[in-house]
């Protein structure tokens, strides 16, 4: 009876192991959920937002260029006070050998709200979340571990625009680099033009059924 009662526990035990290390990387924060792994958040997103994502990895530009409007096609504009600049160095920027530094805040702007974000960075930072102009929530410090330098939040209310920023020292705020800036992928809504010539086919369509089916 002694060893089915262990034998028991024993397989308890391991199937609670089991499931704390299959849980995957994910951990709770306030108002959503935290990875450090990106191919878990990747799943993560897909699995219970049914969303995809994009990339920027600032390759796309010119090193040296102040980073504005140059990625509208994918909904999103940089929009930093003191500006954003394309830089190459493959050991700051580790993934492709290109990143973007700012000397202070980093403010991204999407044209529709999302509600997930991963990025590729070397240090601890905050996050401010926007919506329509209202600031909607400050993070606690935020940073990647030091094997992968990834930080991917999903949170629990929409959000178009977030400012990323570091702790500020005795010098004040030091710059913020990031490596690689991923995002849920912005489904764009129809211009009302759009959405006018799609209702009109839709009666046409209706009205050329009624007379062909006659009285």
């Amino acid at each position: 009876m002694r060893h089915t009662t262990a034998g028991l526990v024993s397989m308890v035990l391991a199937i609670a192991c089991t499931r704390v290390s299959t849980a995957g990387p994910e951990y709770p924060i306030p108002h959503g959920v935290g990875f450090h792994s990106f191919d878990a958040w990747n799943t993560w997103m897909d699995v219970h937002l049914g969303a995809e994502r994009e990339t920027i990895g600032f390759y796309e530009v010119p090193v040296g260029t102040w980073v504005t409007d140059h990625y509208t096609h994918l909904g999103v504009t940089f929009n930093s006070s003191l500006g954003s600049q394309a830089q190459s160095d493959p050991v700051g920027y580790p993934n492709d050998g290109y990143g973007l530094r700012s000397s202070a805040e980093m403010r991204v702007e999407f044209d529709e709200p999302i509600r997930a974000i991963g990025v590729h960075w070397p240090q601890d930072s905050h996050f401010r979340f926007f919506r329509e102009g209202q600031l909607l929530y400050v993070t606690p410090l935020y940073g990647g571990t030091s094997q992968d330098r990834f930080l991917g939040l999903v949170m629990d209310f929409e959000f178009d625009a977030i400012e990323m920023y570091n702790w500020q020292d005795s010098m004040g705020f030091p710059p913020l680099h990031i490596d690689d800036f991923h995002f849920q992928r912005i489904v764009p809504v129809p211009a009302p033009a759009v959405l006018l010539v799609v209702a009109l086919g839709a009666l046409t369509a209706r009205g050329s059924r009624r007379r062909r089916a006659g009285p």
